[in-house]
């Protein structure tokens, strides 16, 4: 086509693997972060739900009973290679059995394979030989203990732990990686690993000297998810910027 415009049909030079994933619609920090992460060839596409401002187990719920099947199903519309159901808070309130049923839903309804972003970052964990773990979580008390509950039902040691008890669910995204750095310091000793929960706080930008500074693999959620994603797609890569995961195989 004249002007060097390709033609609206055109095969591009690379296939494109469509990662679908589904999202409170206060993240802002996902989408982004994923955008410039992916390896070539790969796209993010999302659906959004919505999660009142106060973050609260009820507001949790309330999102995943009023917009998750319909989120799922926007997902499906773009006939995703893989799926994650992505808010780590979804499964603390619903619990490990739970949790399970939501994957299989998600697989169900969008017709891909798919996980939740909890059973993403267990798979995380255990790929990297994390047991005993110490947690930096962002949520206020009432969402925080149910965490440590779900991560010790899923088989995890929490043996420290500081979280930062934000309230709001917009104001997640504004905790800063300097503070997150500075919690993951304090409580590493004694630990196989770092996690940082949540998925709309900036905690990937603080992969990489925590791993540094520790000396520990540090799992974060929304690092986990993306490795999930990918490897549900079939990359078999090293992602970028994810840390030690990067080169982790994902378990059967």
């Amino acid at each position: 086509m004249a002007g060097g415009i390709s033609a609206p049909n055109a095969a591009p030079s690379v296939a494109e693997i469509r990662l679908g994933f589904v999202l409170p619609g206060v993240n802002t920090i996902v989408e982004p972060w994923y955008a410039s992460a992916l390896p070539r060839g790969f796209n993010a596409h999302f659906a959004r739900m919505l999660l009142p401002a106060r973050l609260t187990p009820e507001a949790v719920r309330q999102m995943d009973e009023e917009d998750g099947a319909r989120a799922l199903r926007q997902i499906a519309s773009v006939r995703p290679h893989a799926a994650i159901y992505a808010c780590f808070a979804s499964s603390v309130v619903l619990g490990v059995a739970a949790d399970r049923e939501l994957a299989l839903s998600s697989t169900r309804l969008t017709g891909a394979p798919a996980e939740t972003a909890a059973g993403a970052s267990f798979k995380a964990m255990r790929a990297l030989g994390m047991r005993r773990i110490a947690v930096v979580s962002p949520y206020a008390e009432e969402i925080d203990r149910a965490e440590h509950a779900l991560l010790e039902e899923a088989g995890f040691e929490v043996i420290a732990s500081r979280s930062f008890g934000i309230t709001g669910s917009f104001e997640l995204a504004g905790l800063s990686a300097a503070g997150m750095i500075r919690a993951g310091q304090e409580i590493a000793p004694g630990a196989d690993g770092l996690f940082l929960s949540c998925m709309n706080t900036p905690s990937h930008l603080a992969i990489a000297e925590l791993e540094r500074e520790t000396g520990l693999p540090v799992v974060t959620a929304t690092s986990a998810t993306l490795w999930a994603a990918l490897r549900l797609a079939g990359f078999a890569g090293d992602p970028e910027r994810i840390g030690r995961l990067g080169a982790a195989a994902f378990p059967g």
